[in-house]
């Protein structure tokens, strides 16, 4: 079932929900719709989960207006959909990008209506400083200097060709069927330039270093064996008391590529606590 509301600046959000119970909410990557996850959050439904997946502003069938990309406003737009559909005691899921609007969404609005969180493969920091050692970049899971990510800001929002299809067609595995890699891709070349521009930017210069160790709600970190960010979501789970750790096979989006492997170990991590 499809869903929408208005945000408070006046922005038409889209949801999907499934099955009924205990709500467990899902934020989607960077440029990636709802739709993407469904897969993922099905098995959770049938388990007797209310299980709502959001597209963000601009992505998927939610409208696009011309502000708003920041982590900070997409963690209002959750804290509204929460608001909105009265969801209380709930189980936040995120990847990638979606892992750092929880965080920012904890940060600004804390944690008492959320009772779990199963987080994804994404980074505590996305841009690095120059007297980490290479030990620290892995852990935080930080690759670009800050010339690099404007760099980038400035290619996705301005260069004729679009770096976005190449950029996440690495982040699927090998063996992912290439017309649903394709499609994929497609679904993120919806999102406009300059809304993608601004997120990439709101996110790799994000630090949620602090935030992490006043996480005081039960964890799953989700990590990918081949993943860019291998080295990051153990040493999230690190920083979090009490927080439990899993490492799939495969990259980035091992969760779509496996989706049913993923919701066992979400359904086992959520029976456990």
């Amino acid at each position: 079932m499809s869903g929408s509301f208005v945000t408070r600046d006046d922005v038409s959000l889209r949801y999907r929900s499934l099955g009924v119970g205990r709500p467990l909410v899902f934020l989607p990557a960077w440029c990636q719709p709802a739709d993407l996850y469904v897969e993922c959050i099905a098995p959770l439904a049938a388990a007797g989960y209310r299980c709502i997946t959001l597209d963000h502003r601009g992505h998927g069938k939610s409208q696009a207006p011309g502000f708003g990309y920041r982590l900070s406003r997409l963690a209002k737009d959750l804290q509204e959909l929460l608001e909105d559909l009265d969801l209380k005691d709930v189980i936040l899921a995120g990847h990638s990008m979606g892992c750092a609007v929880i965080w920012t969404y904890l940060d600004l609005f804390g944690q008492s209506n959320v009772s779990s969180l199963v987080l994804v493969d994404q980074m505590a920091v996305g841009t690095v400083c120059p007297s980490w050692s290479e030990e620290q970049k892995a852990c935080y899971g930080a690759s670009a200097t800050g010339d690099a990510v404007m760099q980038l800001v400035s290619s996705i929002a301005d260069e004729a060709e679009d770096p976005r299809a190449t950029f996440l067609e690495d982040m699927f595995s090998e063996d992912y069927p290439a017309s649903r890699k394709q499609k994929a891709v497609m679904d993120a070349l919806q999102v406009p330039r300059e809304a993608a521009a601004a997120l990439v930017l709101s996110t790799l210069t994000g630090d949620f270093r602090e935030v992490l160790p006043r996480i005081r709600v039960p964890m799953l970190c989700v990590g990918a064996e081949e993943s860019h960010l291998k080295g990051a979501m153990p040493w999230i789970a690190s920083q979090i008391p009490g927080a439990k750790l899993t490492m799939a096979k495969g990259r980035h989006f091992s969760l779509v590529e496996e989706p049913a492997r993923f919701a066992a170990d979400v359904l086992q991590f959520i029976q456990d606590i």
